[in-house]
């Protein structure tokens, strides 16, 4: 078995240069886990708009981490993406600038990123060669321009903060949460 990863549904988007990615993993009675990232949603002008966004994982129960060459992705680690762009209606020719298009207006038409670069792995080894107790974890990964963050977990949800200026950790100081939600693999 191989591992395959489905994007999940969510209305922003990892970002390509959105300083890095930070993992917070905290062992007690309920384990739980922290991931802060730089991301964004789309704007009504097709561009991408700066966001802190914190996710919050429940029950977390192993956390890995590892880098990649930022000219790539999580394939060169060996894991297999099914974005399934083909079943959202994409039958283009694979040009670049005409998949980047489609994205766009996908994403503005129903509000979910189609690959936002975090992912659930519908098949996965390393969740299967565990000893998981009982059902409902799935594995997480979050994919960055220099690396990624992996999770077993049984959920998640995010905060959003616009993220005008400054240092990303200075974001919750300075404004609101923008959006939240509740995660859904």
């Amino acid at each position: 078995m191989s591992t395959i990863l489905k994007p999940c549904a969510v209305p922003w988007a990892v970002s390509p240069s959105g300083g890095g990615i930070g993992l917070t993993h905290i062992q007690d009675d309920e384990p739980e886990c922290r991931v802060l990232l730089g991301g964004g949603r789309i704007k009504r002008d097709g561009g991408i708009d700066n966001r802190r966004i914190e996710l919050t994982f429940e029950n977390v129960l192993w956390t890995r981490t590892g880098p990649h060459p930022d000219n790539v992705n999580v394939e060169s680690i060996g894991y297999e993406i099914d974005n399934g762009f083909a079943d959202k209606g994409y039958s283009g020719s694979g040009d670049v600038a005409e998949k980047v298009d489609w994205i766009h207006a996908y994403w503005l038409r129903e509000g979910i990123c189609p690959d936002p670069k975090f992912y659930y792995a519908s098949e996965s080894d390393w969740l299967m060669s565990l000893n998981v107790p009982g059902d409902g974890f799935k594995h997480y990964v979050i994919d960055d321009r220099d690396g990624y963050v992996e999770l077993i977990s049984t959920g998640y949800s995010w905060k959003e903060w616009l993220w005008i200026e400054g240092h990303i950790n200075d974001v919750p100081t300075n404004s609101d949460v923008a959006f939240s939600g509740v995660g859904k693999a």
